[in-house]
């Protein structure tokens, strides 16, 4: 565990280091356009991915992975997929959370891809109350290929071929346990870095606040409630986005719904089904159905998720 904790602040240095030797290559007032982190859909199950402080949080080793499609049954939709690790290590009065996150999206004409080390502390302050911070150190890409974005723009300046840009960024959170609730804040894309491509094909990877809290109601060994809510804000933003969430586990079956705010109007309603085997394998579909008056242009949008705990 030392090593590791050494390895992670000797690469963070490191990073740090590139950061500010690269920050005069951004041209000044270029037009940038930002774009958003994509948060699954079942954020429930993926706490770890956009909160570094989760990790080790439930006293398990954790495999997780979930694919997600935006309109199916047409081809070059927006797509994305995401897998991560976590491991508690260490004394519960002081413990240490470890873990791997790594993610891919496809949004034409761009490729975004992400791979990040998990790092996190906690303590114990009492038998229900537990209390941890956390930092996510990654490395990004996005790739941009340029016969698509001049299939979105013919107007504009005549470029062929694909290009890329790679950053460093950080993400930090807290994760408080204080049963049978749980709360959570992180930042995300603490550098906020720009990956700068030609003409106006540049984009900023936008600051954001997310919180979520939620409690879980026990009606018996394999029974149980769980609702929830999430918030998302761009630091640039003024308007927040919210999605309330609850979910049910009957024995080997769980079941829940969600609900977006307005910043999906076309699809704020997502319904969620899958089994449980013995708390150590989970495996989750969410499905959304468009409102009637966007059920013409848009497909449904599915969403998987398996966890295997041990």
């Amino acid at each position: 565990m030392r090593n590791f904790t050494l390895i992670f602040l000797l690469t963070l240095t490191g990073f740090v280091t590139v950061v500010r030797a690269q920050d005069a290559t951004v041209t000044p007032n270029a037009p940038v356009t930002k774009i958003r982190s994509v948060i699954p859909q079942q954020y429930q199950h993926n706490y770890v991915f956009f909160n570094p402080a989760f990790a080790g949080s439930e006293s398990k080793r954790e495999i997780g992975l979930t694919g997600h499609k935006l309109s199916m049954g047409e081809t070059g939709g927006p797509a994305n997929g995401l897998i991560y690790y976590h491991a508690p290590s260490g004394a519960r009065e002081l413990q240490t959370g470890i873990g791997v996150v790594a993610s891919l999206e496809s949004f034409s004409p761009y490729t975004k891809g992400k791979f990040g080390f998990v790092y996190a502390r906690a303590l114990q302050l009492s038998k229900n109350l537990r209390i941890a911070g956390g930092l996510q150190l990654n490395g990004k890409f996005l790739n941009i290929n340029y016969q698509e974005w001049r299939a979105l723009n013919p107007n504009g300046q005549y470029i062929t071929s694909d290009d890329s840009d790679v950053w460093p960024d950080l993400d930090a959170g807290i994760w408080v346990n204080a049963h049978p609730f749980f709360f959570g804040a992180s930042i995300l894309n603490v550098m906020s870095r720009t990956f700068e491509f030609k003409a106006d094909a540049s984009r900023q990877e936008m600051r954001e606040a997310l919180l979520t809290g939620g409690f879980k109601i026990r009606f018996g060994e394999h029974y149980h409630l769980t609702p929830s809510v999430l918030m998302q804000r761009g630091l640039d933003e003024t308007v927040s986005e919210f999605t309330y969430s609850a979910n049910a586990n009957i024995k080997f079956l769980v079941l829940g719904a969600s609900y977006r705010t307005h910043h999906d109007k076309n699809m704020p309603w997502a319904f969620t089904g899958g089994l449980n085997i013995q708390d150590k394998v989970f495996l989750v579909l969410s499905a959304s159905v468009p409102e009637k008056e966007y059920s013409q242009l848009l497909k449904h949008e599915l969403e998987a998720n398996l966890r295997v705990r041990f």
